[in-house]
């Protein structure tokens, strides 16, 4: 992706890029509502139900 952006931008050029931490799902913060090991079970695993669980540090 580095690349890319290089490619496309004009020498000195900047990229501004922007990380939503809010789950996909309904705009709001279902994954402080569970546990971890919550999440890894296997209902929650196998189901449709996706969120974002990666917090800002980790995105770091």
């Amino acid at each position: 992706m580095v690349d890319d952006v290089s490619r496309i931008l004009k020498h000195n050029g900047v990229s501004v890029n922007r990380i939503d931490l809010k789950d996909y799902i309904g705009d709001a913060l279902n994954n402080l509502k569970f546990s971890e090991a919550k999440w890894e079970d296997a209902v929650f695993r196998n189901s449709r139900f996706y969120t974002n669980r990666v917090f800002f540090i980790e995105m770091i």
